[in-house]
């Protein structure tokens, strides 16, 4: 159950959405919260889900967000899959995680004056620079640092 400060964080939050993100939406918001949404990243045709699962002590803790779908992402070539690189600062990944999904890395250093929102772009960046990757065999952190 959240307080009633983390919902109040919470409305703001969804305001800030629904203003410059609106194909996201918040899920469950006095339980196991999340937030998902469609991206089509610049000059493709192609649709990513993005996933942000919300602490139970958010703000204070930071969201982990995750690729939705597809699940499995190629590598360039297509020949192996970037889920099984595990933690990778090449490909700005965490892992895998709610049925072998990415895990994106994000930010190093969280604090509580830092939104969903923030995440979100970051994690539509990671999609830009993912497909930066699929065209040129580059690694992700390549465009991202």
């Amino acid at each position: 159950m959240r307080t009633k400060e983390q919902c109040k964080r919470l409305a703001f939050e969804e305001k800030l959405l629904q203003k410059y993100m609106s194909n996201f939406r918040f899920y469950d918001k006095t339980g196991d919260t999340y937030v998902e949404g469609w991206v089509t990243p610049n000059g493709t045709s192609k649709r990513y889900r993005l996933r942000l699962d919300i602490p139970h002590d958010y703000p204070d803790e930071q969201p982990e967000i995750y690729v939705t779908s597809p699940v499995i992402l190629w590598k360039h070539g297509g020949h192996e899959k970037l889920n099984d690189e595990g933690v990778s600062g090449c490909f700005h990944m965490l892992g895998t995680g709610h049925g072998e999904c990415v895990r994106i890395c994000t930010l190093c250093d969280w604090e509580e004056s830092l939104t969903c929102l923030k995440l979100l772009i970051m994690g539509v960046m990671w999609l830009e620079a993912y497909e930066a990757h699929l065209d040129s065999g580059d690694d992700i952190a390549d465009f991202l640092c």
